[in-house]
């Protein structure tokens, strides 16, 4: 899968960049991961452990990481924890993702509808 849409965003997974109507954003390359790795399960309660095991595999790392990378995906998603529209905190579970998800199939490069 190389595009898809999240909520308002067209998000150019190999390119590691997010567009809207104002602004196209880059995204570091362990933060697009999370952004997948959302899309792949939207809808579903992701644990903290399941997360990290996601992007950094069998190397140990602390909250604070994972709690970098999801700030950074929600500020580049001008998301806001406290009233979430794309990332939703599940108290002592994880997180969820609850905007809708688009995936384009097509190989011709056309943007998702």
């Amino acid at each position: 899968m190389s595009r898809m849409s999240v909520g308002a965003w067209t998000v150019d997974v190999a390119g590691n960049r997010l567009s809207d109507a104002d602004a196209t954003i880059e995204l570091e390359p362990r933060v697009m991961d999370l952004l997948v790795l959302f899309a792949d399960r939207a809808g579903e309660v992701i644990s903290k452990e399941e997360i990290a095991t996601a992007l950094w595999g069998q190397v140990h790392v602390n909250d604070d990481a994972l709690t970098r990378c999801i700030f950074k995906l929600r500020k580049a998603l001008k998301d806001d924890a406290r009233q979430p529209t794309y990332i939703e905190t599940v108290s002592k579970r994880g997180y969820r993702l609850i905007a809708a998800v688009s995936k384009d199939t097509q190989t011709n490069g056309t943007p998702p509808r």
